[in-house]
């Protein structure tokens, strides 16, 4: 199956509505708000059918990331995940502890990001892009 990834830095009020009715789709309880200046990432199957979505403030937080349930297992997670990573120096985010929070964090500690703390109920988490040093070479200032 073909998949194309779609970002977004301004997303019409239109597109908001069919991103809320898969985050309905993907999660129990609040309906995420979307913001006008959050960067969104985006994937599609070739029909345009999103299969999921994930949303970061301009400040590096990874608010949401959802997979439609009948789409899951097929790395579109990791995809949307290290798409915004080639975007952003550093990135933080949160997951719940749960079933899906687990496999959520396991993804994001795949793509690079490290664990910085752990309570009841969430895991926390952060990368950081390396700095590239550059060698001196002997006889320059």
């Amino acid at each position: 199956m073909t998949r194309f990834l779609s970002i977004y830095s301004d997303l019409p009020d239109e597109d908001k509505e069919t991103l809320r009715v898969i985050d309905r789709s993907c999660f129990i309880g609040e309906p995420h708000v979307f913001h006008r200046q959050d960067l969104i990432v985006m994937v599609a199957d070739e029909e345009g059918s999103i299969m999921g979505f994930l949303s970061v403030t301009t400040k590096g937080f990874v608010e949401r990331t959802g997979v439609l349930p009948k789409f899951r297992g097929r790395g579109l997670q990791r995809e949307m995940i290290r798409c915004a990573m080639k975007r952003f120096n550093k990135l933080r985010t949160y997951t719940r502890r749960d079933t899906d929070g687990r496999i959520s964090a396991w993804n994001f500690v795949e793509c690079g990001f490290k664990y910085v703390r752990k309570s009841d109920e969430f895991f926390y988490l952060s990368w950081k892009r390396a700095r590239r040093r550059r060698k001196k070479i002997k006889g320059t200032v």
